[in-house]
């Protein structure tokens, strides 16, 4: 299932995203890890391994299926508050440029 929900406020415009699973902390340190990966791999073919079974992937199609959502949303009129949760804000920041992004039919 889906670590992420999305909340109807009683008004058919507007909706809430509270998202679980994604935190700033867990995607700084599965990015840490991935530049770990890339810089000190010497071995090619264990490098793409190890990028392939990195959480870092995991992250980011967490957020790209969040954000499609989003955009399914906003296309339909409503209006989203996003919110992690959490003390920094960055997780927010990023799944609302991603939205933007997925949103504008020149990137899309």
């Amino acid at each position: 299932g889906n670590e992420y929900k999305l909340e109807d406020c009683h008004n058919s415009s507007f909706y809430f995203y509270n998202y679980l699973g994604i935190d700033d902390e867990s995607i700084h340190d599965s990015y840490l890890e991935l530049e770990d990966l890339i810089l000190h791999s010497i071995d090619t073919q264990n490098l793409l391994d190890s990028i392939t079974n990195a959480p870092w992937g995991t992250h980011i199609a967490k957020m790209i299926d969040i954000s499609q959502m989003m955009v399914s949303y906003l296309e339909e009129g409503k209006s989203i508050l996003i919110q992690s949760g959490g003390n920094n804000h960055s997780t927010d920041y990023l799944l609302a440029s991603l939205t933007q992004i997925l949103v504008d039919p020149y990137y899309r």
